[in-house]
């Protein structure tokens, strides 16, 4: 998860987050089965839908210096708000304790 302006290069996050290979999207059929969301409705409550802890999560470093995070609850016609820390708090109560690391590139000035 990061900022929506947030400027990621997907060829090499892998390389940022420690994984093994690239990352990539997955397909509709597994963010429903597993994350019980539609592409487009991708959120952090998805956790709650992860029982079996099969998704890491995320979270792009200069997202969490944000006091307010916006985010679906779990589909994409609502949008709500929560601190940074009860963002976090609901991740781990869902066994789910976030990765923060940086892995966009950093803003361009104006």
């Amino acid at each position: 998860m990061a900022e929506e302006e947030a400027r990621i290069d997907l060829k090499k996050v892998h390389e940022a987050i420690g994984a093994q290979g690239r990352v990539s999207f997955g397909s509709a059929e597994q963010l429903e089965a597993v994350w019980g969301v539609k592409p487009g409705a991708v959120t952090p409550f998805g956790a709650i839908n992860d029982k079996d802890g099969l998704v890491t999560v995320v979270l792009e470093a200069s997202l969490m210096r944000e006091p307010l995070i916006n985010a679906h609850p779990l589909v994409n016609t609502m949008t709500t708000g929560l601190s940074r820390e009860d963002l976090t708090r609901f991740l781990e109560a869902e066994n789910h304790a976030p990765r923060i690391v940086a892995f966009a590139a950093a803003k361009e000035s104006a």
